[in-house]
């Protein structure tokens, strides 16, 4: 698929393929300069690679909320009990 913005070394439809890992940074530097270059003179790309980092701020912001202290000492000393069953060991942090 290509938008018709005239580049041809990327086409939309590779930057969709690789949209969540360009917008996460976990390309190499090299596919994200191309993919980069691609949506800077894509109105398309540009448009679904904005709303990405969008909806990922917004998660962030949203999603700052903690299980009450009884919850995560419940799922802690759950957690703890288990430790070393099955040949698996647990280390639990303090800063839960």
């Amino acid at each position: 698929m290509s938008c018709g913005c005239g580049s041809d070394d990327c086409r939309c439809d590779e930057v969709m393929a690789d949209l969540y890992e360009f917008v996460d940074e976990t390309l190499s530097p090299s596919q994200i300069h191309r993919l980069a270059a691609h949506i800077s003179g894509c109105p398309h790309c540009a448009a679904h690679a904005e709303g990405e980092r969008e909806l990922r701020a917004l998660m962030a912001r949203q999603c700052r909320e903690s299980a009450p202290a009884r919850l995560r000492g419940r799922i802690v000393r759950t957690i703890a009990a288990s430790d070393g069953q099955n040949g698996m060991s647990i280390t639990i942090s303090e800063s839960y």
